[in-house]
């Protein structure tokens, strides 16, 4: 049965021509054919803009006055580029207070060291350390050095 989605039903192993439900559709007739012109075409969902490998983090720390989370981006000193992590939410307390990307990347491994093998275990550290790289990718440099804070413990 196909279309099932779209209030519609269809079965042509028995000889059911496609025809309307008596369900309630969860999704409209024309949004099932566009899905289903889309999946042949072959499209695909594009990037998101918003992921930057420089910022492991980003999207999974949150601003402490707000609650939302935090971005982070590159600023420009006189010589060189910082990186830093900060709260853009309008009507934030915080809002683009900048945090060092050192500083909060450095306190996250100091809280990975800190479940140290006692705690966790050797395969609790192992764990972590494959959903680190799963989430944030095994190539990205800041998944690399919180992995090492976890392999250390």
């Amino acid at each position: 049965m196909r279309n099932k989605a779209a209030g519609h039903v269809q079965a042509k192993k028995w000889r059911v021509s496609l025809r309307r439900g008596h369900h309630e559709p969860l999704i409209g007739h024309a949004t099932h054919e566009q899905i289903l012109r889309n999946l042949k075409e072959g499209a695909r969902p594009i990037a998101r803009a918003d992921f930057f490998p420089d910022f492991p983090l980003c999207g999974h720390v949150h601003c402490g006055a707000c609650g939302n989370a935090m971005t982070g981006a590159w600023s420009k000193g006189k010589y060189k580029h910082y990186a830093y992590y900060r709260c853009e939410t309008l009507g934030c307390s915080q809002k683009s207070k900048s945090i060092p990307q050192a500083r909060l990347e450095g306190g996250f491994e100091d809280v990975l060291k800190s479940l140290q093998s006692t705690t966790l275990g050797r395969s609790g550290n192992r764990y972590i350390q494959r959903r680190l790289e799963r989430i944030f990718g095994a190539s990205n440099s800041g998944a690399r050095r919180m992995g090492a804070a976890i392999e250390s413990c």
